[in-house]
């Protein structure tokens, strides 16, 4: 059976970000889904809040340094 997800930019950055409340839980969850759909919006905004937020290089550092894959 195929699961699938629509994912706002939210969820994405929880994905992204450690610190983030809910990041395990959007970790978990997206390990379990077969395909994401997401709006031609999302990665622009995704965008915006990486760079005006954490700065794309210190959230990159975290990421890496997570066990996410």
């Amino acid at each position: 059976m195929s699961l699938v997800a629509v994912a706002d930019t939210n969820a994405l950055y929880r994905l992204l970000d450690p610190r983030v409340t809910g990041h395990e839980a959007h970790t978990k969850g997206l390990a379990a889904i077969s395909h994401l759909i997401i709006s031609p919006f999302v990665p622009a905004e995704l965008d915006y809040l990486i760079t005006t937020k954490a700065g794309p290089a210190k959230l990159w550092r975290q990421h890496a340094s997570s066990n996410v894959t």
